[in-house]
């Protein structure tokens, strides 16, 4: 999904290959690594390797810094701090919490926080596209690279599989933090699957999270019980941009892709190499794809707010996903359609404004309209109107 890989990855031994596109019906005497080698390197590559986002510490910014709210004019003071977090595989986990200080410069502001999770070819220096609007709007900012990529150990990215489990042990050290007072999460792209299924999983108090008519394997074996004590920190907005509904469906879409930018081979071959990613990521990192189907899970979250942003040319997760995982969405939620914009890159500033004043908007029942409306000011009409409809449509009972 996004950059382009290498072909060092090989899965397949001598003649392997072709055994298995003659088992999907080609025909075993043609040279299937020469058809299909390159087109599937890349595929395969861009899913569990992708080229790896890499940046100093001292791109997160500085480790203090001022803000000026943008009502009052005050200032408002910002630490930056770096750690490690392990992760189930005693993995390291690097992470960074921008917390508001109080007015000594020194004390840790008690505020809600927002998380923010990266694509497969993402670190947490894309917080910084939406850090000083949540600042400024009063959240503390946490961000860390998951498993496999930025600075956080380990070699392959899953898609969100094994990284709902990093996502869990952040969750389990963030809910022991005194100062975070709730959480919100604004997920993009690899980073939607572990935030729909940990809000899930919290969202089950008395039963197991399981979906319907698959194997129970059919999702991370540390979320297949119940949360006996509930968490702390309620959760109480959710913004997903360029979510998958289905990894079936993205690899179908990948290799479709691949195909329309110019790699000649026949539908067959094209149907051959999804298999033998499938296969590959399997055989790579124990992982099956196939299961990775956050649609079959976005019903299990009842009541938190929730909303859906993709671009409208988007080549790697169309916007058909988008509307797919809303209209299964079991709790109230919008969707922005980004006019122009494509899955990885930085969306405009007002559709990250949008996205917080919705975060911000519920983070309690009682939130001011008005306060919100005061803080959209600097928006166009055309996005302020966007969010007004969102807000009223997220604010009643679910309904798509």
């Amino acid at each position: 999904m996004g950059q382009a890989g290498s072909s060092e990855i090989s899965i397949f031994g001598e003649g392997e290959m072709e055994a298995e596109f003659e088992k999907h019906g080609g025909n075993g005497n043609i040279s299937v690594k020469d058809l299909i080698s390159d087109g599937y390197d890349l595929v395969i590559d861009l899913i569990i390797r992708p080229t790896r986002a890499k940046y100093t510490l001292d791109a997160l910014g500085p480790p203090s810094f001022e803000l000026e709210d943008p009502l009052t004019q005050a200032p408002i003071y910002v630490s930056r701090t770096d750690r490690v977090v392990l992760n189930e595989r005693q993995l390291g986990l690097a992470c960074t919490h921008w917390n508001l200080l109080e007015d000594d410069r020194v004390t840790v502001k008690p505020a809600p926080c927002l998380i923010y999770l990266h694509s497969n070819v993402g670190s947490r220096k894309d917080a910084l596209r939406v850090r000083d609007i949540g600042l400024r709007l009063g959240f503390s900012v946490f961000a860390f690279d998951f498993s496999g990529s930025g600075r956080s150990d380990g070699i392959y990215v899953t898609m969100g599989w094994l990284e709902s489990s990093d996502l869990k042990y952040i969750l389990d050290d963030l809910d022991a933090c005194d100062s975070v007072t709730s959480i919100a999460f604004f997920a993009h792209s690899m980073g939607c699957y572990p935030a729909i299924l940990n809000v899930a999983s919290r969202s089950q108090q008395t039963a197991e999270l399981a979906i319907k008519g698959s194997p129970i394997d059919a999702i991370p074996h540390i979320f297949r019980k119940w949360n006996v004590e509930p968490y702390a920190k309620r959760i109480t907005g959710l913004v997903f941009d360029g979510a998958y509904s289905t990894m079936d469906q993205c690899i179908d879409d990948l290799v479709l892709n691949v195909k329309n930018e110019g790699f000649g081979a026949p539908k067959l071959v094209l149907k051959a190499a999804a298999h033998f990613i499938q296969k590959s990521v399997e055989n790579r990192t124990g992982v099956r794809l196939e299961f990775l189907r956050p649609v079959d899970v976005a019903a299990a979250i009842p009541s938190i707010p929730a909303l859906f942003v993709c671009g409208s040319v988007d080549k790697y997760v169309g916007p058909a996903h988008t509307h797919e995982l809303a209209a299964a969405y079991g709790g109230p939620c919008a969707k922005v359609v980004v006019d122009g914009a494509d899955h990885y890159s930085p969306r405009p500033t007002q559709v990250y404004q949008l996205s917080m004043l919705f975060l911000r908007h519920h983070l309690t029942s009682s939130s001011s309209s008005s306060a919100i409306n005061e803080a959209a000011v600097s928006m166009s009409p055309l996005y302020q109107s966007q969010l007004h409809t969102i807000l009223t449509h997220t604010s009643r009972p679910s309904q798509h």
